[in-house]
């Protein structure tokens, strides 16, 4: 082991390995072999350097293998700590060859010489060498700034950039002391985790605000990802009026542990300019009191969020959503796959949402969704606007106003509810619907709801239907599959309302042809590709 490790250091004497190589093709073009044979692609040298490189790869990974049983052995749980690997490593090569960085769960080991890396995992497994992705920032914590350094202007043509972990803490403080942003427009240019080093430039925060001023990456990732946490972005005091941009990158592991109202990746936007756009948040532990979300914990005026998603766990009271506690605006192509908490007006996609003309479409829930009441797969309430061709996964529970799709339509006319549908199983006591748990009346009209179909089983104590547990409105050809509910509406089927059918029925081309003839427009298809187990789908 001791001479493996010597011969890492690279001796220096000798012949060079320049001259060694002039001299070997010198040898070989006296011997007869062509230029080709010599340097192509499948040529001698090629070859060699390939052979070489493969050597150089066991040898890291023997090294990287030694030093992770030692560490292992090291600790009396069999753990793997960052400074053990490295103290190991740094006595068996010596100081400055290596260094161990923490990336999520495991350990990444940097060769520095030939910039290879290799994944230590906490069983000890080791491979490589693995793609890293690393962060660039000449002036991490100014947003005004690109990565190479030169000044942005925050236009749509140029937006504000997010281009590491100091800069998201930048933004948070800035907007939280006073900095709305207005119509200006920032974008998150790299995929980033609060939980991986290579996500940070090194950790200094400068900007004064609620995120305090560290000096390392690892006091800094301390700060984030425990008690805590991160501190959204606005509140209803300092909020945000810029767009954001996320470019379809994903910002990993964000942790908000919080008592107070008003939480999410942006705790509250008010603005009837802004816009947020194809940002994935994975992996999130977040928690507040009332208004919590994903994205978003609040959006007052008109603030569309669409192509985002959000994984992870998201616990509140009231107003609470998956993608946004409470948002009065467009919302589509929105995906949720957290598991989301709460007390009353509880959704996978949006808690509460009132006072917008625009559809809210295209949205999917897959998370478990659980409260009290008024809980919904895509939204807890729903008290004016559209909800079309969205689709719900997931599991809902609770105690009343529970449904597949919404919990409680609610208000007047302007609550409308078509071509949804339902596969996940809802439970609850009273009023509990595949579809919606209650449609009810204002001021004379009420909530309606048009071709869609539940195949979800419905479980309730009183007032339970595979449509929906109550209604006081309206209610079109909508279909539910035989035993998933004695009844299509409070226990009852009604014809040309809610109707059950069979598999064979809702599986075949003549229940597209009808939810499609109903609709006189192309909205539905077979499910060819097997997405839903053969049941209808949304044509795009």
């Amino acid at each position: 082991m001791r001479k493996f490790v010597n011969d890492l250091k690279y001796n220096k004497t000798g012949i060079t390995m320049i001259s060694l190589v002039i001299t070997i093709i010198v040898l070989l073009i006296l011997a007869g072999i062509t230029i080709g044979a010599i340097t192509g692609d499948n040529g001698i040298i090629n070859n060699a350097g390939n052979a070489k490189e493969e050597a150089e790869i066991a040898d890291e990974k023997e090294i990287v293998n030694t030093a992770t049983v030692q560490a292992m052995g090291q600790n009396k749980f069999g753990n793997i700590t960052k400074e053990d690997l490295q103290n190991f490593l740094d006595s068996n090569t010596g100081s400055n060859v290596t260094e161990v960085v923490k990336n999520i769960d495991d350990l990444i080991v940097y060769f520095k010489e030939t910039n290879r890396f290799y994944n230590v995992d906490t069983d000890g497994n080791v491979t490589g060498p693995v793609e890293i992705s690393k962060v660039t920032d000449e002036y991490p914590g100014d947003i005004t700034k690109s990565s190479t350094g030169a000044t942005l202007a925050g236009t749509i043509d140029e937006p504000y950039q997010i281009n590491c972990i100091e800069d998201l803490c930048a933004f948070s403080n800035a907007v939280n002391s006073g900095e709305s942003y207005f119509e200006k427009y920032i974008e998150l240019t790299i995929d980033l985790d609060f939980l991986s080093s290579f996500s940070y430039i090194n950790g200094s925060i400068t900007v004064a605000g609620q995120i305090e001023s560290k000096s390392s990456i690892e006091e800094l990732m301390e700060e984030l990802t425990e008690n805590v946490g991160f501190v959204s972005i606005g509140n209803t005091t300092n909020y945000f009026q810029g767009s954001f941009l996320g470019n379809g990158h994903s910002i990993g592991h964000l942790f908000i542990n919080s008592s107070n109202d008003y939480i999410g990746f942006f705790g509250y936007i008010n603005s009837y300019s802004s816009r947020i756009e194809h940002l994935n948040l994975e992996d999130v532990q977040i928690k507040g009191n009332n208004y919590v979300g994903g994205i978003i914990g609040q959006a007052s005026g008109y603030v569309p969020v669409t192509d985002c998603s959000v994984s992870g766990y998201i616990t509140g009271n009231n107003q609470v959503g998956g993608i946004a506690g409470r948002l009065d605006a467009l919302n589509a192509n929105n995906i949720n796959y957290a598991t989301v908490t709460g007390n009353t007006l509880v959704g996978g996609i949006v808690g509460n949402t009132w006072g917008s003309y625009h559809p809210s479409s295209s949205n999917k829930n897959y998370g478990n969704i659980s409260g009290n009441s008024e809980v919904g797969g895509i939204i807890g309430r729903l008290s004016y606007g559209i909800v079309e061709k969205s689709v719900n996964y997931g599991e809902i529970n609770g105690n009343t106003k529970i449904g597949g799709v919404i919990g409680r339509m609610y208000y007047n006319s302007g609550v409308i509810v078509r071509n949804c549908y339902n596969v996940g199983n809802i439970k609850g006591e009273s009023s509990i619907g595949g579809i919606s748990g209650s449609i009810e009346i204002w001021n004379g009209s009420g909530g309606e709801l048009y071709y869609s179909y539940n195949i979800g089983t419905v479980t309730a104590n009183s007032n339970g239907g595979s449509i929906a547990g109550t209604n006081a409105g309206t209610v079109k050809n909508c279909y539910y599959l035989q035993g998933t509910y004695n009844g299509g509406i409070n226990g009852e089927d009604i014809e040309n309302q809610a109707e059950s059918a069979d598999e064979d029925f809702m599986k075949g081309p003549d229940f597209i042809d009808l939810l499609n003839t109903l609709n006189e427009s192309t909205v539905w298809k077979q499910d060819i590709k097997n997405e839903n187990n053969g049941y209808p789908v949304f044509e795009n």
